[in-house]
């Protein structure tokens, strides 16, 4: 399975995602500052970045430079309104509100690393 960093400001919303993620077989590493992130993603590879996005927070910015080099797949969980058209949408893979429930989430993220691992271009919508 995949090696996911799920960023958050809330430590109880990283924690039940990496747990839901854990359940499903997944390495997954909680994370609740900005700071800490790119330490870690200096550090370690990660398959897939969950990252749960405020209002006027860095994100946008990391997620395309992360975007141009290629990095993981980025999944944002924000509280905008999808119809608020966010700018953290335009650098994601995919989106979600931050009431995704937990065993969606890893049903997505099971997907994109199946589309992954056969060399599909995953373009960030479900079947």
């Amino acid at each position: 399975m995949g090696s996911i960093l799920c960023i958050d400001d809330e430590p109880h919303v990283a924690n039940l995602r990496c747990m839901a993620l854990e359940a499903a077989g997944h390495a997954a590493t909680p994370c609740w500052t900005i700071a800490d992130a790119k330490f870690l993603l200096t550090r370690r590879e990660f398959e897939v970045l969950v990252v749960g996005a405020q209002a006027g927070a860095e994100w946008p910015a990391i997620c395309r430079k992360l975007k141009r080099a290629r990095r993981p797949p980025i999944v944002i969980v924000t509280s905008y309104r999808s119809d608020d058209e966010p700018p953290e949408e335009q650098c994601a893979d995919i989106y979600f509100e931050k009431t995704i429930d937990p065993e969606h989430l890893v049903s997505v993220i099971d997907e994109m690393l199946r589309v992954r691992d056969s060399s599909v271009v995953f373009n960030g919508s479900m079947p």
